[in-house]
């Protein structure tokens, strides 16, 4: 880190609220790394600023959190991230046929569950229930091998059975910890998938905030009406990477 002079005004400005499992966090600590190196006509490559978000929120604020939201945000895209023992982060982007990434894009629906809640009490309880519990560490060994086999999946271009996949995550992951889930969320995500949703998943670290779920576009208006109280969301895949729009 290296200090920036004079003093700078920073103004953040968000289209959804905090604590609900989007990353807003780690995207605003990436893109403020990015404005202080073009504040001092320094180029930051992706993995600069995703190392040094992480050494910001996790080194510096003591946060409980891992390091995917800050290499997504600095990365974009589709990839496959890989986090090593030693501490090091691999970053495979997956390049994906156009009419692949559409297809996918297409079929992803979010809805706001409205609910925000702490991240750093929700991982507490997930660590400590992985490292009290064998059966859960093996859970979570069962969830690593899972994101390989959707990272091929969609490689292959078969965005249907990636659905079907992210259920199989999302019964996996729920096993965690009881702060994943709760009743009102499974009510809500079983009403999806009786609509026609064939998986999905809580962003984040789960207890509430937005609810990702792969339909086909065939059965999205069925889902929505059985959702009918949630605020979806629409959004686009950003294929670029966190950048400069304008520099003075």
């Amino acid at each position: 880190m290296h200090e920036i002079g004079p003093g700078v005004e920073i103004v953040s400005v968000a289209d959804i609220p905090s604590g609900t499992g989007l990353g807003s966090s780690s995207s605003f600590s990436v893109a403020l790394m990015n404005a202080l190196h073009a504040h001092r006509r320094q180029f930051a490559p992706k993995e600069m600023l995703a190392r040094e978000a992480c050494t910001l929120e996790i080194e510096r604020l003591g946060e409980p959190i891992g390091k995917q939201d800050q290499y997504a945000a600095a990365y974009g895209g589709v990839s496959l991230i890989e986090f090593e023992p030693n501490g090091g982060v691999v970053v495979q982007p997956l390049v994906l046929p156009s009419a692949v990434a559409a297809e996918l894009e297409s079929n992803l629906m979010l809805f706001f569950a409205g609910s925000q809640r702490e991240a750093r009490a929700v991982l507490g309880q997930q660590v400590k229930a992985i490292e009290d519990s064998e059966a859960t560490f093996q859970r979570m060994r069962q969830m690593v091998k899972r994101a390989y086999e959707m990272r091929n999946l969609l490689i292959a271009g078969d965005v249907d059975a990636f659905g079907e996949a992210l259920h199989i995550g999302w019964e996996l992951k729920r096993g965690v910890s009881a702060s994943i889930s709760n009743s009102a969320i499974d009510a809500l995500y079983e009403r999806a998938r009786d609509a026609g949703a064939t998986g999905g998943k809580l962003a984040g670290a789960g207890g509430g905030g937005f609810l990702l779920l792969y339909c086909p576009k065939a059965a999205q208006h069925r889902v929505r009406q059985a959702l009918h109280e949630l605020q979806p969301l629409d959004f686009r895949f950003d294929w670029g990477s966190a950048r400069i729009a304008f520099a003075q």
